[in-house]
């Protein structure tokens, strides 16, 4: 793997990390680079925004998404 795909794929787990814990909304850019150990414009040169990688982040995992919401909604009783 090359080293920026090393760092994109550690900006997309921090990032991942951040949105579950304070949300899309919470969560800035400058958050996510500190995060992942980086600095703010090594984002940018992966990334045109939070937007996109928010778009790249839920594309890659839907189905992955899809298939834990049903598991925990079958676990779910009344």
């Amino acid at each position: 793997m090359r080293a920026g795909d090393v760092t994109k794929e550690k900006i997309k787990r921090a990032a991942l990390k951040l949105f579950v814990a304070k949300g899309v909304d919470g969560t800035g850019v400058r958050e996510i680079a500190k995060a992942a150990g980086i600095t703010e414009g090594a984002i940018y040169r992966h990334f045109k925004g939070k937007d996109e990688m928010v778009w790249q982040l839920f594309n890659a995992h839907h189905t992955e998404y899809a298939a834990k919401i049903n598991q925990l909604q079958s676990e779910q009783t009344g």
